[in-house]
């Protein structure tokens, strides 16, 4: 998985869930901080909006060393990241 092999050569311990049906599907974590991550992939042009996946991760509380992210990997482009909280 391209997530978790770019949170590893970054320094961090990384739990993949695969076949999720979560919230999340990467949890990245060092010293310093712990990184819930959805991840979703399209093929599109452009990144559709995942409004509603999006939506629920902002209404997670969390803690201030604790940080919800939402990425989508583009075909041809890469990854887009979205820091929720």
């Amino acid at each position: 998985m391209r997530a978790k092999k770019y949170l590893e050569d970054m320094g961090y311990n990384v739990i993949r869930s695969r076949g999720s049906h979560g919230l999340f599907d990467v949890v990245a974590f060092n010293k310093d901080v712990t990184r819930f991550i959805q991840i979703k992939k399209t093929k599109e042009k452009s990144i559709p909006a995942y409004i509603r996946e999006r939506n629920v991760l902002a209404d997670l509380a969390v803690s201030g060393s604790i940080r919800v992210e939402f990425w989508v990997w583009q075909e041809r482009k890469g990854w887009q990241f979205f820091l929720i909280k």
